[in-house]
């Protein structure tokens, strides 16, 4: 192999290396954003029960 053909070896490995970490950068993105969109349904859903609990009784 000669030295060129290395050197595009090296960057065709380099180029999918960069495309897996974005991919999991992403997928990582997506989880922390379901997470917070659950947490603030939780909290909304925990406020209307908590003014259902208390309503009527100020």
């Amino acid at each position: 192999m000669s030295a060129i053909e290395e050197q595009l070896q090296q960057s065709r490995e380099e180029f999918q290396q960069a495309e897996n970490e974005q991919q999991e950068a992403e997928e990582h993105s997506r989880s922390a954003a379901d997470a917070l969109a659950q947490t603030e349904r939780e909290a909304r859903e925990a406020t209307q029960h908590l003014r259902r609990m208390t309503k009527g009784t100020t």
